[in-house]
């Protein structure tokens, strides 16, 4: 049974952590993506997993074999084949039986010396076998103390595929969200374009409209001056053959006109007289369409028709339109 349930939890691991679901949940819902597991002693490994986990595993360094090496400060760019290849020198068989890691523990002068760990392949082995039948799955394998050097089992590669996938997934739909966000921003910016020339073409069309009005009103203005003008002469021509009548009807055969213009309401009369000039004057000042009469000039003795020579301005009644 208990065989059964330890293949049943590997499947299930193996289904939700390297399957297409853990793809699609897990990164986003997981707010720790592996476990810490130190170690201080390996056969202390099979007591630490448990079903179902993603775990670092961190070895402490005194339980493991060391190497001290000296390297020149100017091979610090390629430090790693330095190491590699003074290791392989150095080692039974190459170190081929070996895995390892390294950092720089000191400088010292031109030299760095360089603090290597070594680790049998069949302990590696031994631990990844002991977390696989425990239902977990070793993501990588450092030495404590020693995060930033090379681990000596690097799993990522697999392991955090899922991360990749829910990366590469949250730069689709940013990108979605941004392509969607510049569609609808250029959809808007269409659209206000679009607006915009329908609104230059209905003022280009009220311009047009005023400047039609304006020739209209311009028009309208001429056509009412002259109209007018028309009129005010319909008026005096109108006013002229009454006032004559009604002058030969109050005037003496003493008294005869030799001027007579017609200035809107102001009438001049220029003439000669034998009767009293203000006989004449109150005699004008009685007709109905006059409302004053007044000298505009001196009154003069006419040597050669014996006569007084006046100059009346007589002031008429508004004409009624």
């Amino acid at each position: 049974m208990e065989l059964v349930a330890t293949r049943y939890k590997r499947l299930l691991w193996d289904w939700t952590l390297g399957g297409l679901p853990g793809w699609l949940y897990l990164p986003g819902l997981m707010t720790k993506w592996s476990h810490r597991i130190d170690l201080d002693n390996l056969s202390d490994a099979a007591g630490k997993f448990k079903p179902g986990q993603l775990v670092d595993v961190l070895l402490d360094g005194e339980q493991l074999l060391t190497k001290s090496l000296d390297i020149p400060i100017a091979a610090k760019g390629s430090l790693h084949k330095v190491v590699e290849v003074n290791l392989r020198q150095s080692l039974p068989q190459g170190g081929a039986d070996l895995v390892w890691t390294y950092g720089i523990k000191e400088r010292n002068g031109s030299k760095l010396n360089v603090l290597v760990h070594l680790m049998r392949k069949r302990d590696l082995d031994a631990l990844t076998h002991r977390a696989s039948e425990s239902g977990t799955q070793i993501r990588t394998v450092r030495v404590a103390g020693m995060l930033d050097a090379p681990p000596l089992l690097d799993k990522r590669n697999k392991t955090d595929r899922p991360l990749k996938v829910w990366a590469a997934i949250m730069l689709a739909l940013l990108a979605s969200c941004v392509g969607t966000f510049w569609w609808q921003h250029q959809q808007t910016i269409r659209a206000l374009n679009a607006e915009l020339d329908s609104l230059q073409v209905l003022a280009s069309a009220i311009g047009d409209e005023v400047i039609s009005l304006r020739s209209s009103l311009s028009e309208a203005q001429t056509n009412a001056a002259s109209e007018r003008s028309e009129f005010e002469q319909f008026v005096a021509e109108h006013r002229r053959l009454p006032l004559l009548l009604d002058l030969t009807n109050t005037l003496t055969d003493d008294t005869w006109i030799s001027e007579f213009e017609l200035l809107g309401d102001e009438l001049l009369l220029t003439g000669f007289t034998g009767d009293d000039v203000a006989t004449v004057i109150e005699e004008l000042s009685r007709l109905d369409d006059v409302s004053k009469v007044v000298l505009d000039g001196p009154v003069s003795f006419d040597r050669a028709s014996q006569k007084n020579r006046f100059s009346f301005l007589l002031s008429l009644e508004t004409a009624r339109e």
